[in-house]
């Protein structure tokens, strides 16, 4: 990553990249799979924090937001996510067309730990 990239802060001389996790914890999705992932990927930040060999002077901070599973608040929250300088995304869950397509648009990596959209891969975001 460059020196100059939006996605880094600095503090106690350490870079900190901040990764951008969008769950659904209310609203009308059945499973919410999000209250699980939630769990785990705070204790990954954490183990991955407290191991100087993984990460030498970076600090991976999280930002998250309730979508509740809905397109146009994951949409909204992704765009300013994006314009804090959030350096990747975890989620969102339900569909996330729209998200992707939003955050490849800006050279911003996602990983959506579930999507509802059965035929989408990254041939769809390149046509």
């Amino acid at each position: 990553m460059p020196e100059n990239s939006p996605h880094q802060k600095f503090r106690n001389n350490r870079t900190v990249l901040t990764l951008g996790y969008l769950t659904a914890v209310k609203g009308d999705l059945i499973e919410k799979q999000g209250l699980t992932i939630s769990g785990a990927l705070t204790m990954a930040l954490d183990e991955i924090n407290n191991d100087p060999d993984l990460l030498p002077n970076v600090t991976l901070a999280l930002r998250w937001n309730d979508t509740r599973g809905d397109t146009v608040v994951a949409t909204r929250v992704i765009t300013e996510m994006i314009c804090d300088g959030v350096a990747a995304f975890f989620g969102p869950e339900g569909t996330c067309q729209t998200e992707a397509i939003v955050s490849q648009s800006r050279d911003i990596p996602m990983i959506s730990y579930v999507s509802m959209r059965v035929t989408m891969d990254v041939t769809d975001l390149h046509d």
